[in-house]
Protein backbone atom coordinates (compact mmCIF):
# COMPACT_ATOMS: atom_id res chain seq x y z
CA UNK A 1 0.00 0.00 0.00
CA UNK A 2 3.02 2.28 -0.15
CA UNK A 3 3.31 4.91 -2.87
CA UNK A 4 4.76 3.37 -6.02
CA UNK A 5 6.06 6.57 -7.63
CA UNK A 6 9.36 6.61 -5.70
CA UNK A 7 9.91 2.97 -6.55
CA UNK A 8 9.24 3.60 -10.23
CA UNK A 9 11.77 6.46 -10.24
CA UNK A 10 14.42 4.22 -8.66
CA UNK A 11 13.80 1.43 -11.18
CA UNK A 12 13.99 3.90 -14.03
CA UNK A 13 17.21 5.43 -12.72
CA UNK A 14 18.87 2.04 -12.30
CA UNK A 15 17.63 0.86 -15.70
CA UNK A 16 19.39 3.82 -17.30
CA UNK A 17 22.55 3.12 -15.29
CA UNK A 18 22.45 -0.56 -16.32
CA UNK A 19 22.32 0.40 -20.00
CA UNK A 20 25.47 2.47 -19.51
CA UNK A 21 27.44 -0.35 -17.84
CA UNK A 22 30.43 -1.47 -19.90
CA UNK A 23 31.31 -4.77 -18.25
CA UNK A 24 30.10 -7.47 -15.88
CA UNK A 25 31.67 -5.86 -12.82
CA UNK A 26 29.90 -2.54 -13.40
CA UNK A 27 26.64 -4.39 -14.06
CA UNK A 28 26.98 -6.46 -10.87
CA UNK A 29 27.79 -3.35 -8.80
CA UNK A 30 24.75 -1.54 -10.22
CA UNK A 31 22.44 -4.47 -9.49
CA UNK A 32 23.86 -4.85 -5.96
CA UNK A 33 23.21 -1.15 -5.32
CA UNK A 34 19.65 -1.53 -6.62
CA UNK A 35 19.03 -4.44 -4.26
CA UNK A 36 20.34 -2.42 -1.29
CA UNK A 37 18.19 0.55 -2.29
CA UNK A 38 15.09 -1.63 -2.60
CA UNK A 39 15.78 -3.34 0.74
CA UNK A 40 16.03 0.08 2.40
CA UNK A 41 12.61 1.03 1.05
CA UNK A 42 10.86 -2.03 2.48
CA UNK A 43 8.30 -1.27 5.17
CA UNK A 44 9.00 -2.38 8.73
CA UNK A 45 7.63 -5.77 9.71
CA UNK A 46 5.04 -4.05 11.92
CA UNK A 47 3.74 -1.93 9.02
CA UNK A 48 3.76 -4.96 6.71
CA UNK A 49 1.77 -7.11 9.16
CA UNK A 50 -0.75 -4.32 9.83
CA UNK A 51 -1.35 -3.81 6.10
CA UNK A 52 -1.41 -7.58 5.51
CA UNK A 53 -4.30 -7.88 7.99
CA UNK A 54 -6.24 -5.38 5.90
CA UNK A 55 -6.09 -7.55 2.75
CA UNK A 56 -9.53 -9.11 2.31
CA UNK A 57 -11.38 -11.16 -0.25
CA UNK A 58 -14.98 -12.32 -0.35
CA UNK A 59 -17.47 -12.57 -3.17
CA UNK A 60 -18.84 -9.24 -1.88
CA UNK A 61 -15.42 -7.60 -1.75
CA UNK A 62 -13.27 -8.83 -4.61
CA UNK A 63 -10.90 -5.87 -5.12
CA UNK A 64 -7.97 -7.80 -3.57
CA UNK A 65 -8.66 -11.16 -5.24
CA UNK A 66 -5.48 -11.15 -7.39
CA UNK A 67 -3.40 -10.10 -4.38
CA UNK A 68 -4.94 -12.91 -2.28
CA UNK A 69 -4.16 -15.44 -5.03
CA UNK A 70 -0.58 -14.15 -5.16
CA UNK A 71 -0.22 -14.39 -1.37
CA UNK A 72 -1.65 -17.92 -1.23
CA UNK A 73 0.67 -18.98 -4.05
CA UNK A 74 3.72 -17.52 -2.27
CA UNK A 75 2.66 -19.21 0.97
CA UNK A 76 2.32 -22.50 -0.90
CA UNK A 77 5.89 -22.08 -2.24
CA UNK A 78 7.09 -21.43 1.29
CA UNK A 79 5.43 -24.62 2.54
CA UNK A 80 6.71 -26.67 -0.40
CA UNK A 81 10.27 -25.59 0.45
CA UNK A 82 11.18 -26.06 -3.19
CA UNK A 83 10.06 -24.61 -6.49
CA UNK A 84 10.01 -28.04 -8.10
CA UNK A 85 6.31 -27.80 -8.97
CA UNK A 86 4.22 -24.76 -9.78
CA UNK A 87 0.62 -24.48 -8.58
CA UNK A 88 -1.04 -23.54 -11.86
CA UNK A 89 -4.57 -22.93 -10.75
CA UNK A 90 -6.58 -23.13 -7.58
CA UNK A 91 -9.73 -21.75 -6.08
CA UNK A 92 -9.87 -19.82 -2.84
CA UNK A 93 -11.55 -21.71 -0.01
CA UNK A 94 -12.96 -19.71 2.91
CA UNK A 95 -12.61 -21.93 5.98
CA UNK A 96 -15.23 -19.93 7.90
CA UNK A 97 -17.97 -19.67 5.27
CA UNK A 98 -18.68 -16.31 3.69
CA UNK A 99 -22.32 -16.87 4.57
CA UNK A 100 -21.39 -16.34 8.23
CA UNK A 101 -20.95 -12.63 7.33
CA UNK A 102 -18.23 -12.43 9.96
CA UNK A 103 -15.80 -9.50 9.72
CA UNK A 104 -12.74 -11.77 9.67
CA UNK A 105 -14.13 -14.10 7.02
CA UNK A 106 -12.25 -12.34 4.20
CA UNK A 107 -8.84 -12.33 5.93
CA UNK A 108 -5.92 -14.36 4.53
CA UNK A 109 -5.87 -16.52 7.67
CA UNK A 110 -9.32 -17.81 6.73
CA UNK A 111 -8.30 -18.93 3.25
CA UNK A 112 -6.74 -21.99 1.67
CA UNK A 113 -5.86 -22.84 -1.92
CA UNK A 114 -7.91 -25.80 -3.16
CA UNK A 115 -8.63 -27.47 -6.45
CA UNK A 116 -12.02 -26.56 -7.86
CA UNK A 117 -13.48 -30.06 -7.50
CA UNK A 118 -12.56 -30.36 -3.83
CA UNK A 119 -13.67 -26.81 -3.05
CA UNK A 120 -17.06 -27.31 -4.69
CA UNK A 121 -17.76 -30.21 -2.30
CA UNK A 122 -17.33 -28.01 0.77
CA UNK A 123 -19.64 -25.00 0.44
CA UNK A 124 -20.78 -24.02 3.96
CA UNK A 125 -20.12 -27.34 5.67
CA UNK A 126 -19.13 -27.39 9.35
CA UNK A 127 -15.43 -27.12 10.18
CA UNK A 128 -15.03 -30.78 11.18
CA UNK A 129 -16.41 -31.98 7.83
CA UNK A 130 -14.23 -29.51 5.93
CA UNK A 131 -11.14 -30.78 7.75
CA UNK A 132 -11.80 -34.30 6.46
CA UNK A 133 -11.95 -33.00 2.89
CA UNK A 134 -8.91 -30.75 3.35
CA UNK A 135 -6.92 -33.87 4.18
CA UNK A 136 -7.43 -34.98 0.55
CA UNK A 137 -5.67 -31.90 -0.81
CA UNK A 138 -2.21 -32.12 -2.36
CA UNK A 139 -1.31 -28.52 -1.50
CA UNK A 140 1.43 -28.37 1.13
CA UNK A 141 -0.09 -25.34 2.85
CA UNK A 142 -3.38 -27.22 3.20
CA UNK A 143 -1.60 -30.30 4.57
CA UNK A 144 0.18 -28.05 7.08
CA UNK A 145 -3.15 -26.48 8.03
CA UNK A 146 -4.73 -29.90 8.60
CA UNK A 147 -1.78 -31.01 10.73
CA UNK A 148 -1.82 -27.79 12.75
CA UNK A 149 -5.54 -27.70 13.46
CA UNK A 150 -6.51 -31.38 13.46
CA UNK A 151 -7.38 -31.35 17.17
CA UNK A 152 -9.75 -28.39 16.83
CA UNK A 153 -13.45 -28.99 16.37
CA UNK A 154 -14.26 -25.39 15.44
CA UNK A 155 -12.70 -22.46 13.64
CA UNK A 156 -12.80 -19.13 15.47
CA UNK A 157 -12.18 -15.44 14.81
CA UNK A 158 -9.13 -15.54 17.08
CA UNK A 159 -7.66 -18.44 15.10
CA UNK A 160 -8.20 -16.55 11.84
CA UNK A 161 -6.51 -13.43 13.18
CA UNK A 162 -3.59 -15.43 14.60
CA UNK A 163 -3.13 -17.41 11.38
CA UNK A 164 -3.23 -14.17 9.35
CA UNK A 165 -0.45 -12.71 11.49
CA UNK A 166 1.53 -15.94 11.28
CA UNK A 167 1.34 -15.99 7.47
CA UNK A 168 2.33 -12.30 7.34
CA UNK A 169 5.36 -12.99 9.56
CA UNK A 170 6.45 -15.88 7.34
CA UNK A 171 6.01 -14.02 4.06
CA UNK A 172 7.76 -10.87 5.29
CA UNK A 173 10.98 -12.86 5.72
CA UNK A 174 10.47 -15.33 2.86
CA UNK A 175 12.89 -15.30 -0.04
CA UNK A 176 12.19 -17.71 -2.90
CA UNK A 177 14.91 -20.15 -3.80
Amino acid sequence: SMRPSGLERRYSSYARRLRECNNKNETKRCIDELIITLDESLPSKEVFVDNFKAVKYTSYFSKDKKLVQYILKKYEFYNMQTNEMQPLSFTIEHIMPESSHNNVCGMIGNMLPLGECLNSQLEAKPFEQKMKKYAESQYCSVKKFVEEYKTNNKWTEEMIEQRTKSIADVLYDYKEK
